[in-house]
């Protein structure tokens, strides 16, 4: 049994309890997978004291923790994903797509 499938069964059996994932995972995969089994707090294993302390804190509190190098991947994926998704799609096009669209509206 894998730590996930663990989180799973602990979220399922002790809903109330505040789980900690400690990983040397930072990959974003990892992170969501912890969270959607059920964990309330994701710190990497290479992290401070006062960050596992801040971790345990928070999940005890009933509020989700992201480690700070989490955190901050976390932070540019999200700004990235909601750049690109504001884009209009023609914008999206290289510039070679963009000439055939001009050429084809011509037609």
């Amino acid at each position: 049994m894998n730590g996930l499938e663990v989180t799973r069964r602990v979220s399922k059996e002790c809903p109330n309890t505040g789980i900690i994932v400690l990983s040397m995972y930072k990959e974003e995969s990892y992170v969501i997978e912890a969270f959607r089994a059920g964990a309330k707090a994701y710190v990497v294993k290479d992290s401070s004291t006062e960050d596992l302390l801040r971790a345990i804190q928070e999940a005890a509190a009933g509020r989700h923790y992201l480690g700070p190098s989490i955190s901050e991947r976390a932070f540019q994926a999200y700004t990235e994903k909601t750049v690109s998704e504001s884009q209009e799609p023609y914008d999206t096009l290289s510039t070679g797509k963009k000439k055939c669209c001009g050429w084809w509206r011509t037609v």
